[in-house]
């Protein structure tokens, strides 16, 4: 794939595993720092981002669930919606748009409540930019977002058997209850804002 930086093609594989890059080679460092320039930015969607997210959505609905475009449209509108958008070279937005799940690399979905609680309703992340920091850097954007609010607490429900609940206690968060939901148990995770 070639992506778009500081205006020169840069070339790079975007299959990263885990293991590439806890190993620490010189090559898998060139790889970080690719992915690096690959994703040069979190940044609040626009309604050309709308079918891209919705794209993504659909594939992780066990996950997240049915999420109605017109939902992400309202959180477009409202702000409520962060992505990261992959750089590519025009002359390839057609077949990368195909192999990248429409040219996000990830997204979060969240709302501000006017309480303390930032709502966050789904947090994805393309299967194919896993395991490089791509959903801790979304909710470290959330994070801050929370902050500029002056919120204290950032707040999620997840169902219990999801791989999910593992991320997220990896991030910080912690299981304050489990709830009954219409078809399984979900943890409810609270993350903590401290003072900044």
């Amino acid at each position: 794939m070639s992506v778009l930086h500081n205006g020169s093609a840069v070339s790079f594989s975007c299959y990263a595993k885990q293991e590439k890059l806890q190993g620490g080679t010189r090559e898998d460092m060139d790889s970080h720092n690719a992915i690096s320039l690959l994703f040069p930015k979190v940044e609040v969607a626009r309604m050309e981002h709308l079918h891209a997210a919705k794209t993504l959505a659909d594939k992780h609905k066990h996950e997240l669930g049915f999420i109605n475009q017109a939902i992400l449209r309202k959180a477009i509108e409202a702000n409520s919606l962060l992505v990261v958008p992959l750089l590519v070279d025009t002359a390839e937005l057609e077949r990368i748009a195909v192999e990248t799940e429409a040219a996000l690399a990830g997204f979060v979905h969240f709302y501000v409540r006017r309480d303390s609680v930032v709502t966050l309703y789904s947090i994805v992340v393309a299967e194919n930019y896993r395991y490089v920091g791509m959903g801790r850097r979304l909710f470290e954007e959330l994070v801050s977002v929370a902050y500029a609010h002056g919120k204290a607490e950032i707040r999620l429900k997840c169902p219990a058997e999801l791989a999910a609940n593992t991320f997220y206690e990896r991030l910080g968060l912690r299981v304050t209850c489990v709830e009954t939901g219409k078809c399984r148990p979900l943890n409810v995770w609270t993350y903590t804002l401290g003072k900044q």
